[in-house]
């Protein structure tokens, strides 16, 4: 039988703690080379409305761990809007605050489809709690302070997953709306039972902290190379949260997994989770898919989440050192490491609903 699990079925069975130990015995498998991944490629075709377009996004990859293999399907409008001096990015699935993200999950033992799952949770988590790995590889033992930019989903998990493996005791939060952080402040304090205070303004948020963390829609950077301090731990959420200077003050840049290039290709189509295709006659609409092209700064220096996890000579080598991990890019290593664990706890419990397996199978050679 083929499971269907929604975020609710998911979220009811799997937490940040089961995320952040599927996601490292998944980096620990990818450093074995032991996955099969293809990297996310989106297709962005223009709309009559200029503000907007279409864009389907896939991404892949095989865990002989977990014997599953994941699919992860986005089908959404993107739109792009300016708010208070800063370009955005938002999407929808027919009508605003509705998305069609989903996961397809077969055995990798008999080519069974297993389930059809949402993919926002697992999204928002497998953020989160790669953060939470950057965090406890790459931030120092006593930090407690958490300067948060961004208010939304993937903030929460950040939080979550810091509070796991670091003794937090405050977080300071700011967003562009004002409503927006005061609520996550509250929310987030009844969670976690830590101090989570909304401040106005985001250089306050980063004032002190000893972790700092971008969680935003930013088209433009949040992060000021001003801010950063002696033995700070810094992370993000996309690449166009952060430029040139900040990283040129980081002694230890960390990715989530090596960039996977697509050979022959002109790298401004490529961006750091993977490759956009659009049609021959508009061109321009590489300027408006989220994610800078291509670039890693300092490549020669960058180490992966893996590496670090696999060899402890590899991470941070003092309580002096400034400590950046781009949580960017590796959405297959993410969804393929989480979905067949999300899958199994679901199963146990016998949630969601259920479909035939024989609908899905055919009796006509492909």
């Amino acid at each position: 039988m083929v499971r269907f699990l929604n975020n609710e079925d998911i979220g009811s069975v799997f937490g940040m703690e089961a995320c952040i130990e599927a996601l490292e015995v998944g980096m620990k498998e990818f450093a074995m080379k032991k996955m099969a991944l293809r990297p996310k490629i989106q297709v962005c075709v223009p709309l009559k409305n200029k503000h907007e377009f279409y864009r389907w996004s896939s991404v892949e990859g095989a865990s002989r761990a977990q014997g599953t293999f994941a699919v992860r399907i986005m089908s959404d409008i993107m739109s792009t809007k300016m708010r208070k001096g800063i370009k955005t990015h938002d999407q929808y699935c027919i009508t605003p605050g509705k998305y069609c993200g989903l996961i397809w999950l077969f055995s990798i033992n008999t080519g069974a489809p297993l389930a059809i799952m949402h993919d926002g949770l697992i999204q928002q988590m497998s953020a989160g709690g790669t953060a939470g790995l950057g965090v406890k590889y790459l931030a120092r033992q006593d930090s407690e302070v958490v300067g948060l930019i961004g208010s939304g989903g993937m903030a929460r998990t950040y939080c979550e997953a810091f509070s796991l493996v670091r003794p937090i005791k405050c977080v300071r939060v700011f967003s562009l709306t004002r409503s927006h952080r005061e609520e996550f402040g509250r929310s987030m304090s009844r969670k976690l039972g830590l101090d989570v205070v909304a401040v106005g303004d985001p250089s306050k948020a980063a004032s002190r902290c000893d972790i700092l963390a971008s969680c935003t829609n930013s088209d433009s950077p949040v992060i000021r190379a001003a801010w950063l301090k002696e033995g700070m731990h810094l992370t993000n959420i996309t690449e166009d949260e952060i430029d040139e200077s900040v990283t040129a003050k980081a002694n230890l840049i960390v990715k989530t997994a090596n960039p996977s290039l697509f050979p022959g290709l002109d790298h401004m189509n490529v961006r750091a989770g993977g490759l956009v295709i659009v049609p021959d006659d508009a061109p321009e609409l590489l300027d408006e898919v989220p994610g800078k092209p291509f670039i890693v700064h300092r490549a020669s220096e960058v180490r992966t989440l893996s590496d670090i996890i696999c060899n402890i000579k590899l991470r941070r080598s003092n309580d002096k050192q400034i400590t950046f991990f781009s949580n960017t890019g590796g959405p297959a290593l993410r969804f393929t490491s989480l979905a067949g664990r999300a899958y199994d706890l679901a199963d146990k419990q016998k949630l969601g609903k259920v479909i035939p397996t024989d609908w899905f199978l055919e009796s006509i050679k492909d």
